[in-house]
């Protein structure tokens, strides 16, 4: 399934700007869906198709809007993360990252390419806190 850049959130793990400081490769990092793909399929299957008039549209919509949409987190997070993602668990992605214990910021993607370009003290005030997207 596609993963442009336009699906990312905006938001990343604290660890996950930690790292990318330290390497300033993006690709060290894990895009960590906000809807596992089983809780998608199962969302999907309990949809009343007879009363959507283009259903392919609407599979569409949900994956730009909702079921596509990713953070970036570190591997070992993303690994920490399954056990709240299963469907019989799964409450929301702000409750998943909750129980696992992995706070997120908020970036625009201009704040990420500094980042990755070495601007370690915009990273220090996104993990502190201190600034907004």
């Amino acid at each position: 399934l596609p993963q442009g850049k336009e699906l990312w959130t905006g938001e990343i793990s604290v660890e996950a700007i930690k790292k990318l400081s330290e390497t300033k490769k993006l690709d060290s990092l894990t895009k960590d869906h906000n809807y596992p793909r089983k809780v998608a399929a199962s969302e999907l299957f309990k949809v009343d198709w007879s009363t959507i008039p283009i259903p392919h549209e609407e599979v569409l919509n949900r994956y730009l809007t909702k079921y596509g949409l990713y953070n970036y987190v570190l591997p070992e997070e993303n690994k920490r993360l399954v056990q709240y993602q299963k469907g019989h668990v799964f409450v929301s992605p702000e409750d998943s990252y909750i129980q696992a214990g992995i706070p997120l910021r908020k970036l625009s993607h201009e704040q990420l390419k500094m980042i990755r370009k070495g601007d370690r003290q915009l990273a220090e005030l996104v993990i502190s806190n201190q600034i907004n997207s």
